[in-house]
């Protein structure tokens, strides 16, 4: 998702996920939010910004471990 307000550019990348290996209807769900100031960086450098950290952020996502979960 692609957002532009007065003082910021804005793009949003939504993850989520379904637990398949138990039918317990859980959904994992991650929001990715990269974002500049207007008088700072053009639109063009933040993408750039944001394709250079997508492998991290999905590496991060990835290998995360949620424990504690109640049912």
């Amino acid at each position: 998702m692609i957002l532009e307000d007065e003082y910021q550019y804005i793009i949003t990348d939504n993850f989520i996920s379904f637990d398949s290996n138990q039918k317990n209807g859980i959904t994992y769900f991650v929001k990715v939010r990269t974002y500049g100031d207007k008088d700072e960086i053009t639109f063009e450098e933040l993408e750039g910004r944001r394709y250079y950290l997508r492998r991290l952020v999905e590496k991060v996502i990835s290998t995360c471990k949620i424990g504690d979960v109640k049912y």
